[in-house]
């Protein structure tokens, strides 16, 4: 058997006070580029706000005797539920996004190459890469 007299000596570890990380400066055209997209996507989560409530009311009100079988009325409850869930999907998407703005960890560039990304890429708020850097990640996969 070995001797198990020794002690080890205990370590303390501190824990660094959490510092909050200020974003980093932009300049005024990015900032103004940011303001506008910000509310573009205020603007997104209203409209995919209203859309959902519409469509869950499409859902409540579809009843199985206005089609001909169960089938069809399944398919249409489908149908619904799909469209709900892409739009929960996507309103989470432009939140997130909003939110990142707010925080400043979000600047309109691209997390590949560091390039603005077009503002027609950004009409869908889950891109983080520009164009020429997309085709290459989809290059890439095939």
């Amino acid at each position: 058997m070995k001797d198990r007299t020794k002690t080890q000596a205990k370590k303390k570890t501190t824990v660094a006070p959490t510092e909050e990380v200020s974003p980093p400066k932009l300049d005024a055209k990015t900032q103004e580029f940011l303001a506008e997209y910000r509310e573009r996507l205020l603007k997104m989560r209203a409209e995919d706000e209203k859309e959902t409530v519409n469509l869950g009311q499409q859902e409540g009100s579809v009843r199985i005797s206005d089609y001909d079988g169960v089938e069809l009325f399944q398919q249409e409850k489908s149908r619904i539920r799909g469209l709900l869930n892409s739009k929960f999907a996507h309103l989470k998407q432009v939140n997130i996004r909003i939110e990142e703005i707010k925080r400043g960890t979000f600047t309109g560039r691209c997390r590949r190459c560091g390039g603005q990304i077009e503002k027609e890429v950004l009409s869908d708020p889950s891109r983080t890469l520009c164009i020429k850097c997309q085709l290459e990640e989809n290059g890439k996969r095939k």
